[in-house]
């Protein structure tokens, strides 16, 4: 392991200084990425009850991480090309 760190530390292709080492994104994305809660189910539902909510929940989380994945691309490619924060 030590090996492979020392390469990296070595390794003179890339010129740091070209490098944004920070940019302030926005916080859109992070509304979508939130937990999902589960269901209520106790032992009185109705199995299909139990089944549809859990199958929605899945659906609603299953969205929520699509749209958060496509959120965060698009703001990579806005902030690809600016300038590093000060």
């Amino acid at each position: 392991m030590a090996l492979l760190l020392t390469a990296c530390a070595t390794n003179n292709d890339i010129d740091n200084g070209d490098l944004p080492l920070a940019v302030h994104l926005p916080k859109i994305c992070e509304g979508f990425l939130v937990p999902v809660k589960t269901p209520v189910v106790t032992p009185k539902t109705d199995a299909r009850v139990a089944y549809t909510k859990t199958a929605d929940a899945l659906d609603n989380a299953n969205t929520r991480l699509s749209i958060g994945g496509d959120c965060v691309r698009d703001e990579r490619s806005l902030f690809s090309n600016l300038k590093p924060a000060k």
